[in-house]
């Protein structure tokens, strides 16, 4: 399955009043998908479509817990089939971040 076939799959339901937001949220999300751990800047090459993510995330009817309600969701459905769900976590990264912070105390 495809980055693009997974979002369509989890996010099938998330609606922003705007078929175009529709869109722009799958476009945006494909590329984040990429490169999670870059910053929006790093993440989105094009100047225009730059410009569209910011406006994409200032919209009045764009916000993260409608992305989050309909991740919920979807993995709760799918948690519906499996007998056994294994929660794992990378704390890596946090555990870093306390590394730094303390040697700057």
């Amino acid at each position: 399955m495809s980055e693009s076939d997974w979002l369509e799959k989890e996010f099938k339901n998330i609606e922003f009043g705007d078929k175009r937001l529709r869109d722009r949220f799958f476009s945006m999300a494909n590329i984040f998908s990429r490169r999670p751990d870059e910053t929006i800047n790093k993440a989105v090459v094009n100047f225009a479509d730059k410009k569209a993510t910011y406006r994409l995330f200032s919209h009045k009817n764009f916000s993260s817990d409608k992305i989050l309600f309909e991740h919920r969701e979807s993995t709760s459905s799918r948690l519906q089939n499996e007998s056994v769900a294994l929660m794992i976590h990378d704390s890596s990264f946090l555990a870093s971040i306390q590394k730094i912070y303390k040697r700057l105390r």
